[in-house]
C-alpha cells in the first residue's frame, strides 16, 4: 500500500469515527461490522459488505463512506471517486471529503480534477501545509510551475521544518531559473539534513550551470553515492570533473553514464570530450561518432513525414 493510500485511508477512518453511529453502544450494527473489517485491513470483504448494505439502503451515508474506504484499500480509485462524489453531493463543504476526493484523483493522475477539488477545499479556509503542497503538486503536474510556486511558498511558511516542501519549492524555483531562490531553499535543507541527496544534486547542478565546477563537485559526489544508477547524476558529476580539469575522474563518471543510458547522445559527447582531454583520441573519436549517430537517428525520428504527392487528376 502506498504512502498516499495509507494517509487517505487513515483520514477517512478518522472521519467515520466521528459519525454518530459510532458513538452508539450497539456493536452489532451492520455498518459497524463493516468498519471492523476496515480496521483489520480486510478491504475486499469490506467492499462486499458495504455494497450489500447499500443495495437495500442506498441513502446510508456511513455505508457509502465505508465503501469508499474499502475501494481505496483495493486500489479501485475511480470507483472510490464516484462514491466520494455522491457523498459530496450531500455534504459539499465537508473538508475531509474534499481532501479525500483530491487524493483519489491524484492516484488516477487526474490532476486537473484534483486541482479543482483542492481549490474548493482551500476556499473553505484553515488550510494545512500539506494541502498547499498538494495543490502545488497538482499544478506542477500540469506544467504550471509559475502558479505552483506560491502554493509551495505557503506550504513552507506553515511548515518551515519540512524538507519535502522546501525541496518542492526549490525545484520549482530551479525550473524558473531563479537560482538564487533555489539555492536558498536547497541550502536550508542541507542545514537541517546534511548530505540530503536530492538537495545536494540540485545545488551542485546550480553551481555547475553557473560555471563553478569546483564548488559543484562535493555536492554531486554526495548525490552519486545515493543514486549510483541515475544517469543524470553521473552525467552532471562527469561534466563537473571535466570543467574542473579532472579528466580521469570525468572519464570514469561519463563511462558509467553511457552504460546507464546508451541511447542518449549527450552522454557520449561529453565522454568524447573527456577522452580527448585525456589524450585518448581514438576512443574519443569512437564516442563522438556514437553521439553523432544517436543525434542523427533522433532527428530522423522527430522529422515530420514528407507530404504525400497530390493525386493525378
Amino acid at each position: 500500500m502506498s504512502k498516499i493510500q495509507s494517509s487517505l485511508i487513515l483520514a477517512l477512518l478518522t472521519l467515520i469515527l466521528a459519525l454518530p453511529v459510532y458513538s452508539q453502544n450497539d456493536s452489532t450494527t451492520p455498518v459497524r461490522d463493516g468498519f471492523l473489517l476496515l480496521q483489520n485491513e480486510n478491504f475486499a470483504a469490506a467492499v462486499t459488505h458495504f455494497t450489500g448494505i447499500l443495495k437495500t439502503a442506498p441513502d446510508n451515508y456511513q455505508a457509502r463512506l465505508g465503501l469508499a474506504i474499502g475501494l481505496i484499500g483495493v486500489d479501485k480509485f475511480a470507483e472510490a471517486s464516484r462514491e466520494i462524489a455522491k457523498l459530496l453531493s450531500r455534504t459539499p463543504k465537508d473538508p475531509k471529503l474534499l481532501e479525500m476526493a483530491a487524493q483519489s484523483f491524484w492516484q488516477q493522475k487526474r490532476f486537473a480534477e484534483a486541482e479543482k477539488v483542492l481549490k474548493r477545499r482551500l476556499d473553505l479556509g484553515d488550510p494545512t501545509a500539506a494541502l498547499w503542497a498538494m495543490y502545488g503538486d497538482a499544478l506542477e503536474a500540469q506544467k504550471r510551475t509559475a502558479e505552483a510556486v506560491p502554493a509551495y511558498e505557503n506550504a513552507v511558511k506553515l511548515a518551515p521544518e519540512s524538507t519535502d516542501f522546501r525541496y518542492a519549492l526549490g525545484a520549482a524555483y530551479w525550473k524558473q531559473f531563479r537560482y538564487d531562490d533555489a539555492t536558498r531553499e536547497f541550502s536550508e535543507i542541507l542545514k537541517r539534513v546534511p548530505d540530503e541527496p536530492r538537495a545536494s544534486f540540485n545545488l551542485g547542478d546550480i553551481y555547475l550551470t553557473n560555471g563553478n565546477a569546483a564548488k559543484a563537485i562535493p555536492f554531486l559526489e554526495v548525490s552519486v553515492k545515493a543514486f549510483p544508477d541515475e544517469f543524470d547524476v553521473r552525467l552532471s558529476l562527469g561534466r563537473a570533473f571535466l570543467q574542473a580539469g579532472k579528466f580521469p575522474q570525468a572519464v570514469e563518471q561519463l563511462s558509467t553514464a553511457v552504460k546507464l543510458r546508451p541511447e542518449v547522445a549527450e552522454g557520449f559527447y561529453q565522454l568524447g570530450l573527456a577522452l580527448q582531454k585525456s589524450g585518448r583520441r581514438e576512443e574519443a573519436k569512437t564516442a563522438f561518432d556514437k553521439a553523432r549517430e544517436l543525434q542523427n537517428a533522433k532527428r530522423e525520428k522527430e522529422a515530420p513525414p514528407l507530404n504525400a504527392k497530390p493525386a493525378n487528376r
